[in-house]
């Protein structure tokens, strides 16, 4: 037995090899590097790439000389902050309705995945430079214009972003929508059935029932939509990083360090959608304490119900 345990342990090593092996050469390997490099002078010789170590300087450089650049992070996070829960409450309402009992079902689940197909780097950029992710009625009425009269620019900015890729944004959704919706279909009916003999209206169903079950979900969906904003092809953010790890002047080691910077920023939004939709223990116990008292009641009803029925029958009798 326990040379078959053993085998079967070396069998399941052998199927995580390749993916151990890419992690390493993928994954660590250029972090650690990526590391070391923004700590580093960096210069192309003839010999390759030569680090000179000079500690935090290129940190340092960043947050005192790239204005631009930091504007850039710090508008990137007021815009992510705004655009996860828009995405999350469309999603969720979407979702919410696809779910319900409608014809055509498959139909509109594939129409509101469609964005996620096409949405790649140029057909976005494409849309985006013929101003079809906005909306044309702000731009008739000078509406950005006079938020950034009246608005300071930290808060114009994002506000502003949020009407000009107000479509962008909800393209975003796709993805989302189908994992709320896998998640309300694995919702128990008993649930709803027993609060609905409770008296509780479809208004109260939704906060006291589906809102906490999905709580995991959110934080998933909330990680994905951080995750994929940061990394979308026509990010600014991006194209800058990339912009200087080809100028001589600044190279490899600037890059680098706004590299970490940014990833930095992100793990920030990471966290605060951790701290949002954390599970405390004793919040949990208490959910499942009332949503098992809600099975035991529906249950007794259910009893007496068909106990009434039997003594029906048999009076007719």
């Amino acid at each position: 037995m326990k040379f078959k345990m053993r085998k079967y342990d070396l069998f399941g090593y052998l199927f995580l090899l390749p993916w151990f092996i890419g992690i390493v050469a993928f994954v660590f390997y250029p972090l650690v590097t990526s590391m070391r490099w923004s700590l580093s002078n960096i210069r192309v010789t003839g010999r390759g790439v030569v680090a000179d170590f000079i500690g935090p300087a290129n940190y340092y450089t960043i947050l005192t000389t790239e204005i631009i650049f930091m504007e850039r992070i710090y508008s990137f996070l007021g815009r992510v902050i705004l655009s996860v829960p828009i995405i999350l409450v469309f999603s969720l309402i979407i979702a919410m309705m696809l779910n319900a009992d409608i014809r055509f079902k498959g139909f509109f689940r594939m129409l509101f995945f469609l964005p996620v197909i096409i949405s790649s780097g140029p057909v976005m950029d494409r849309l985006i430079n013929q101003g079809a992710t906005s909306l044309a009625l702000m731009d008739q009425y000078a509406m950005f214009t006079i938020m950034e009269n009246i608005l300071p620019v930290f808060i114009a900015d994002p506000i502003i972003y949020i009407f000009r890729q107000i479509i962008m944004i909800l393209w975003f959704s796709g993805v989302q929508i189908l994992i709320f919706l896998a998640a309300l279909q694995k919702l128990d009916p008993a649930l709803y059935e027993a609060s609905s003999i409770d008296g509780a209206s479809a208004w109260e169903n939704f906060w006291k029932i589906t809102l906490p079950i999905l709580v995991p979900i959110l934080f998933v969906t909330s990680i994905y939509t951080v995750i994929s904003l940061a990394v979308f092809d026509s990010n600014p953010i991006i194209d800058t990083i990339r912009n200087v790890m080809f100028n001589a002047n600044m190279g490899y080691g600037i890059a680098s360090a706004m590299a970490w910077i940014y990833a930095a920023s992100i793990f920030i939004l990471v966290a605060i959608c951790y701290l949002l939709f954390r599970e405390k223990p004793e919040k949990q116990i208490k959910e499942t304490k009332r949503l098992s008292t809600y099975k035991q009641y529906l249950n007794r009803e259910s009893h007496a119900r068909a106990q009434i029925k039997l003594s029906g029958k048999a009076a007719i009798r």
